[in-house]
């Protein structure tokens, strides 16, 4: 008799599975886009939202970053409950925010606000990066990032 085969969708792809095998474990973290103003003027700051989640059904440890370049910067502070948040300064952009959450249980969005300025005229961009050295293996890495492009005058 022949087993019969069960599909799935895991992080965006579909997988045949064993009828009656235990359910395949995969952690699916995505980014929202990020909320907040796109037009600032230098000196003036504004409030930024980034969503993110476990799309999986497997809880996993998470490591973001909130990305600052071009003429952006990080101000103020960062509320992102149940995570440790820092504020690094990296060669090559003007900062950086890295959070990280031990347990990041799937289907429990959480929000992570902080605030950005405008340093003079010109573009900038805030980008935000979910498991970057992928050390979470992930069903669907293409929903990792967003971008949000400033326009500061």
């Amino acid at each position: 008799m022949r087993a019969g085969l069960a599909f799935v969708v895991l992080g965006g792809l579909i997988v045949a599975q064993p009828v009656g095998a235990a359910p395949i474990q995969w952690i699916d973290y995505y980014a929202t886009t990020i909320h907040g103003p796109t037009s600032l003027s230098a000196g003036v700051s504004g409030t930024y939202e980034l969503e993110v989640a476990n799309a999986g059904n497997q809880a996993g440890s998470l490591e973001l970053f909130i990305i600052f370049t071009g003429a952006i910067d990080q101000t103020g502070r960062i509320v992102a409950p149940g995570f440790d948040c820092e504020v690094r300064h990296d060669a090559g952009i003007n900062a950086a925010i890295r959070c990280t959450k031990p347990v990041f249980e799937p289907y429990s969005p959480a929000k992570v606000t902080f605030q950005a300025r405008g340093q003079a005229a010109g573009t900038g961009k805030i980008g935000a990066v979910l498991n970057p050295h992928r050390s979470a293996v992930e069903g669907n890495y293409n929903n990792s990032n967003s971008t949000l492009t400033f326009t500061i005058h």
